[in-house]
């Protein structure tokens, strides 16, 4: 497994680099504000399995992966540790700095566990999708994500303003925090181990 991860991180290695160096120059030069580095390190997150299969299929590594005594499941399973921990310390660390340059609040924890739902989420359909129609997937896959994620999702988000989030804001409030904290990470706990099953049932059944 620990192989597998630090292959994973080398075909990603220059990316990531190349995501820091544009964030402090950006940073730096003012381009961006503190308060916008948690949406773009969910959005950069949400790039990172794109990049690792393109990486993977441009260089035809899963060939040579398959040609060596490695469980099936561990590559899986390596592709889902690897893509987690890397967002999960993406966003983390994003909004550790937001934290540093601004006064805490409990608006804080509640961006960051949406933040993290929401990309394991999008982890948890996006390696099912992938090892089911292949590297089609990726190509179409990121030009979806970008039209949901800068067309689809701010248009939803105004109307829910204009409409009172039709109630939902209202049930929102009615159950104690702790039980939404629960009911969240169960729900995505429960899909990503779901989706774990069956990415590793559509891998097992590729011929290389």
């Amino acid at each position: 497994m620990k192989s597998l991860l630090y292959k994973d991180f080398l075909a990603l290695r220059t990316f990531l680099l190349f995501f820091l160096a544009s964030v402090i120059f950006l940073l730096l030069i003012g381009f961006i504000k503190i308060n916008a580095l948690l949406p773009a390190a969910a959005i950069v997150a949400m790039t990172i399995p794109f990049q690792l299969i393109s990486v993977e299929e441009k260089n035809n590594s899963h060939i040579f992966v398959n040609s060596l005594p490695v469980d099936r499941n561990a590559v899986v399973g390596a592709k889902y540790l690897f893509t987690l921990l890397v967002s999960t310390l993406l966003i983390g660390a994003a909004k550790m700095v937001n934290v540093f340059f601004s006064l805490p609040s409990e608006r804080d924890f509640w961006d960051l566990l949406i933040a993290f739902v929401g990309i394991w989420g999008f982890t948890a359909v996006f390696y099912p999708l992938y090892y089911w129609l292949g590297p089609v997937f990726v190509k179409i896959g990121l030009f979806v994500t970008f039209i949901v994620a800068f067309g689809v999702a701010p248009m939803l988000y105004n109307m829910g303003v204009k409409n009172n989030f039709w109630g939902l804001l209202e049930v929102f409030e009615s159950y104690p925090s702790l039980f939404w904290v629960i009911v969240l990470l169960a729900f995505t706990g429960i899909m990503l181990f779901l989706s774990l099953l069956l990415s590793s049932w559509l891998y097992r059944r590729k011929d290389f």
